[in-house]
């Protein structure tokens, strides 16, 4: 099973490709970021991320995806709505995909593995599940994974 797992921002996407074929550890794929180009208008820009994070699914055969949601605080900005635009992306590109997909909250993956804080910072945690360069930039992305397979 491939698992591609996404973190959306206002004008990018960063992801981790991680392949779980019942071995010990994980694999990682592919890391990376998906841009968003301005061409014309944002709704332009944005329908060809649409078309691209939909043929990444494709080409990379993914089966299932898992996007990392946000915690909304009070005080939003346009930022985050530019985010929250892009997270929509991501769900309807795996949905025309027909790839099943996961929304994660940051509380659900602090219910999963403790202090996330804490497990981004256990070198071990990663070094033990994750075959593969990972850097530490994208380790709450393969934390997702790790905690949807409920590996320790």
């Amino acid at each position: 099973m491939t698992i591609l797992s996404l973190r959306p921002a206002g004008k990018e996407i960063l992801y981790t490709l991680i392949k779980n074929d019942d071995s010990e550890k994980l694999t990682l794929l592919d890391q990376g970021t998906l841009k968003l180009v301005k061409n014309t208008s944002r709704a332009s820009d944005i329908g060809e991320l649409f078309k691209l994070v939909k043929k990444f699914m494709a080409t990379q055969q993914v089966n299932y995806v898992l996007i990392k949601g946000s915690a909304s605080t009070q005080d939003m900005n346009l930022a985050h709505l530019h985010t929250a635009e892009i997270r929509g992306i991501c769900v309807a590109a795996a949905a025309t995909a027909k790839v099943p997909a996961k929304l994660v909250t940051p509380g659900a993956t602090f219910a999963q593995s403790g202090k996330v804080k804490d497990s981004l910072k256990d070198d071990d945690l990663f070094n033990r599940n994750i075959e593969g360069e990972l850097p530490k930039t994208k380790r709450d992305l393969a934390l997702l994974v790790l905690n949807h397979l409920e590996k320790k």
